[in-house]
């Protein structure tokens, strides 16, 4: 699971980016067995099989159902004026950096961001702008049907209390139970206003929402 605007954060937060990132992913894998066969004595060799033309190609794992989405590609758009701020703070242990992603510019099909991350004392880590398109920003929040559980609640954070919908994804990494929980605020489309992972109950990364201006 990423943010609104794609980053890559310091290596201390490897880890971390791998757990979000199986939780914000499902692949479908396919299993096929093949047995073995003697083979034909020399004497009697086997003649090659000719192709059937109107034999079927090999069938496609499918591709995984989603839950809803908190947003449509038109909600955001018309919630991401240039000028919209996002500023973050983000844990993982005694790690904390914090996350700027400002809306630069707008079209009918795609906004620019851009984002800066830095550390606790203020100074840059990265800078980037990235132009995204509506349908790329809806698709950020997309979490497998199976294992996410969709309910309402309230919450509070540094930049006040929200109505939202909260998506709680429960799934395994190296055996251990892992669950995120991104909260969204609904009269807010966009990114959640709070993302929490816990790996055996234990908290292991929080990305809190600091301030948020709507833009002009």
């Amino acid at each position: 699971m990423r943010p609104i605007a794609r980053i890559s954060l310091p290596s201390r937060f490897a880890r971390l980016g791998a757990v979000l990132a199986a939780l914000a992913l499902c692949a479908a894998c396919a299993l096929a067995a093949c047995g073995g066969s003697t083979p034909p004595a020399e004497s009697q060799p086997e003649a090659p099989m000719p192709e059937d033309p109107e034999a079927e190609a090999p069938e496609q794992p499918e591709e995984p159902e989603l839950a809803p989405h908190p947003f449509t590609a038109a909600q955001i758009q018309a919630a991401s004026a240039p000028g919209r701020t996002y500023r973050f703070r983000v844990r993982q242990g005694a790690d904390e950096i914090f996350i700027r992603m400002v809306f630069t510019a707008t079209t009918e099909t795609a906004a620019t961001i851009e984002t800066t991350v830095t550390d606790a004392q203020g100074q840059i880590i990265e800078q980037n702008t990235e132009e995204s398109s509506w349908d790329e920003l809806v698709a950020h929040a997309s979490y497998p049907a199976d294992i996410t559980e969709i309910s309402e609640t309230t919450i509070e954070v540094e930049a006040g209390s929200f109505d939202v919908v909260l998506y709680t994804v429960t799934t395994e990494q190296e055996g251990k139970p892992v669950t995120a929980r991104m909260y969204f605020a609904k009269d807010m489309p966009g990114a959640p206003v709070k993302r929490e992972v816990t790996v055996e109950g234990e908290a292991v990364f929080d990305m809190e929402l600091l301030e948020h201006v709507a833009g002009p």
